[in-house]
């Protein structure tokens, strides 16, 4: 998995450039047929769009209901945490904008398989 970091983290564009390009990058590095995908705090849906194109199935958590172009589930984390549903969950810049972070997080693990992987990013200040 180091590959992976080394070849994804580079210095061009914006912070929210990097963080697209590392996770479109580990996105197809790790996908498997009939993976499934948690895009928690997806916003404009721009992660979500791109795993949907490498071939993930999309599930989608935010507080604010945006019309994405195109079809997807959306579900709240906090009432209909899915148990272990999840290969793949997405938690990006997200920690720092909840109340209580220690149960979001316990919600995260809810959702997620055994064997799921979980990229989480906070910025730094």
């Amino acid at each position: 998995m180091s590959g992976i970091l080394t070849k994804s983290i580079n210095k061009k564009g914006t912070p929210a450039q990097q963080r697209y390009a590392f996770c479109e990058n580990f996105g197809k590095t790790i996908f498997k047929p009939g993976m499934s995908l948690l895009d928690i705090g997806c916003g404009d849906g721009a992660f979500s769009h791109m795993f949907r194109k490498i071939g993930y199935s999309i599930e989608t958590a935010d507080i604010q209901d945006k019309a994405f172009p195109w079809k997807h589930q959306i579900i709240n984390i906090d009432e209909q945490a899915p148990v272990g549903k999840f290969d793949v969950i997405i938690f990006t810049q997200i920690l720092e904008h909840v109340e209580n972070p220690e149960v979001a997080i316990e919600n995260v693990l809810k959702c997620a398989k055994p064997s799921s992987i979980i990229v989480v990013s906070v910025p730094n200040f």
